[in-house]
């Protein structure tokens, strides 16, 4: 990463949790120094699918996250972020076997 390099870049992104529903559609943004950033806005305009997108968890249907030049996804952008939710990201109503299991098929994985 250069200096004139974004810390944080989607081009392009469109994801969401339901195949042809998406939450962000074809968003284009840049976050361009470190530093702490709040996600407001009313339910259901993608804030949380913005941080998942960031983690690397949710993995984009079209476009590209990148952090610190990096792929979202990769170990490489693992070790260059921290994401603290002012909330636990578990539903409660799951059981950590259905956790795993959302996670596992969010990635495109086969589950037993």
């Amino acid at each position: 990463m250069t200096a004139s390099e974004p810390i944080i870049r989607f081009d392009g992104v469109s994801a969401g949790w339901i195949e042809d529903c998406p939450v962000v559609q074809d968003l284009t943004l840049a976050f361009d120094s470190p530093g702490v950033t709040a996600l407001t806005g009313r339910n259901g305009t993608g804030k949380s699918t913005v941080v998942e997108l960031i983690s690397g968890y949710l993995r984009p249907w079209t476009g590209a996250v990148e952090v610190n030049g990096f792929s979202a996804q990769s170990a490489a952008a693992r070790a260059k972020r921290r994401v603290c939710r002012t909330a636990p990201a578990l539903f409660s109503l799951m059981t950590v076997r259905d956790h795993l299991v959302l996670s596992a098929r969010s990635a495109g994985c086969d589950v037993d």
